[in-house]
């Protein structure tokens, strides 16, 4: 059986395989599964990991969704000039 753990109110879980010395990890955001290695043997480390990696995640979504919102709005009538949203 393979080890679980949660991190994060649950938003992130942390497992590792039976056999493989280091740990994954894998979390839900914006309808979609997110999964990756930690490259981390020690649970401790890749739970610091998988939090930095949740994060990222987190604010890249955010920019992109951000960033499609603007492009959007631009394509209308209310942007004249697409340099203003840089």
């Amino acid at each position: 059986m393979s080890e679980k753990h949660t991190i994060l109110e649950g938003k992130v879980h942390l497992y590792r395989r039976n056999g493989s010395p280091t740990w994954q990890c894998s979390t839900y955001l914006n309808s979609r599964n997110w999964r990756v290695s930690t490259k981390e043997s020690s649970l401790s480390k890749a739970k610091e990991w998988a939090e930095d990696w949740f994060f990222n995640l987190k604010d890249v979504n955010r920019r992109a969704i951000l960033a499609l919102t603007q492009f959007w709005w631009c394509r209308g009538s209310f942007c004249a000039d697409h340099s203003r949203l840089q």
